[in-house]
C-alpha cells in the first residue's frame, strides 16, 4: 500500500507503475505528491514460491532448477516453497524456461511488530 500526502487542492490523479514501483502523479501538474514507496524497504529472500502443473515431480524440477525444496505450501495444491542460493535473474530464467512451473513469485520478509 501507498500512501500519498497532497500538498493543495484536489486533482485528478493518475497512478503509474514505474519498474515494479508505484508512482503517484497529478494529471494537472499543479501539484506535487509525495509517495511513501514499500518497495525501497522490501528484504527479499533466497526462498521462491513456486506453483507446478499438476502431476510434475516436485523433486525432480527442483533439482532441474539447482533449488531446495523445503516442501508444499499450507494446503495448496501443487504449490511448494523452493530455496535457490545463486543469483535471482538466473533462477527466474529457469523458472521462466521449465514447461512444469505455472507460477512463481519471490519471497518478502516482513517486519512485524508486537502493540
Amino acid at each position: 500500500m501507498w500512501r500519498a500526502q497532497k500538498a493543495g487542492s484536489i486533482g485528478i490523479l493518475l497512478v503509474a507503475l514505474l519498474s515494479g514501483c508505484g508512482a503517484a502523479v497529478e494529471k494537472n501538474g499543479a501539484n506535487t505528491l509525495a509517495v511513501e514507496q514499500s518497495a525501497a524497504q522490501e528484504q527479499l529472500t533466497d526462498q521462491w514460491a513456486v506453483r507446478l502443473a499438476p502431476g510434475a515431480d516436485v523433486a525432480a524440477v527442483a533439482r532441474q532448477m539447482g533449488a531446495s525444496n523445503l516442501g508444499q505450501i499450507a494446503q495448496l495444491a501443487d504449490t511448494y516453497l523452493f530455496r535457490f542460493d545463486g543469483v535471482a535473474e538466473e533462477f527466474e530464467g529457469r523458472l521462466r524456461a521449465s514447461t512444469a512451473v505455472v507460477w512463481w513469485e519471490r519471497q518478502v520478509a516482513r517486519q512485524r511488530h508486537t502493540r
